[in-house]
């Protein structure tokens, strides 16, 4: 019940890609499920764009471990959440580990003037696409997934947390 009612409260603070409208707490425990259910599955194949207009494909990164992470710039949550990711790229230098925020919603002048009040030092793709959305089940924000070295998820999580930096530190580690 408790985890049915932080969803609950959860959802009042993430909106629907699709409809642009404030989720159900239903419609939040149907995306948890439908996100946690990608784990041990290959990640779906997409492409997105760098900064500099450089289009870029997750297959790509075959080889290396990647942190994916699925924001905003109109989410505090997500803002919050990236912010405090900062240390992954530091982290894991010199390691076969890849960072990467990847905004569905936003463009490439969103993206810009977010970055004029936030630094940061790591891989910012942007893909404006229901597609990507579909396949990643990611309607809600942050939504985070670690993919191992062979293309396979093996953390997805919905929603902020305090404990998704070191959650998804243990999964990197385990899968180095």
């Amino acid at each position: 019940m408790k985890t049915l009612l932080i969803f609950a409260f959860t959802a009042l603070t993430f909106t629907a890609f699709a409809q642009d409208s404030v989720l159900t707490g239903e419609m939040v425990v149907a995306n948890t499920m439908a996100v946690r259910n990608m784990r041990q599955q290959p990640a779906p194949a997409f492409s997105a764009f760098t900064l500099d207009g450089k289009k870029k494909y997750i297959t790509g990164l075959r080889g290396k471990v990647v942190i994916l992470s699925v924001w905003t710039t109109s989410c505090g949550p997500c803002i919050r959440e990236i912010n405090s990711f900062k240390d992954f790229k530091k982290r894991y230098k010199n390691k076969q580990v890849e960072f990467i925020a990847l905004s569905p919603v936003d463009n490439l002048a969103d993206i810009k003037a977010f970055l004029t009040k936030h630094t940061l030092d790591f891989g910012i793709w942007y893909q404006p696409s229901a597609n990507f959305v579909k396949d990643y089940t990611a309607v809600m924000y942050p939504t985070n997934y670690v993919i191992d070295k062979t293309g396979i998820v093996r953390y997805a999580s919905q929603g902020y947390s305090k404990t998704n930096y070191s959650d998804i530190s243990a999964v990197v580690k385990q899968y180095l």
